[in-house]
């Protein structure tokens, strides 16, 4: 696990109140974050733009980490008792978690999907 940089106070300002929280415990746990929405904040305030209408978070990860990475943070959401479930064909309420790799731009990505921290989880 990387040390990731905390966040400024201006960055912490800018998230979705309803991931925030979510947000800092990820980054807290390695987790390079780099966009995120609570589902519902930029819907109300009708801005919701590429919005993805459930919690959801972006992680960038290293392309040959990518897997391990996945594994990684399915351990960590389930360690706060949630169950991450398989992709289906709707998009729904699951918990879930895409891994991609873009070979254009040697890039990986994991989304985050239906998750917000339960208050009993601790970094």
């Amino acid at each position: 696990m990387s040390r990731i940089e905390p966040l400024t106070a201006a960055e912490v300002a800018e998230l979705d109140p309803g991931i925030a929280e979510t947000v800092l415990w990820l980054r807290a746990n390695g987790f390079d974050t780099i966009d995120s929405g609570d589902g519902y904040t930029k819907f109300r305030a009708g801005d919701a733009g590429c919005a993805i209408a459930r919690p959801n978070v972006a992680i960038v990860a290293a392309p040959d980490q990518l897997v391990m990475e996945c594994r990684r943070l399915r351990a960590l959401i389930e360690s706060t008792g949630a169950r991450v479930e398989p992709l289906g064909p709707e998009e729904g309420t699951d918990v879930e978690i895409q891994g991609s790799y873009d070979p254009g731009d040697d890039g990986a990505l994991i989304l985050l999907l239906g998750f917000t921290l339960p208050a009993r989880a601790v970094a």
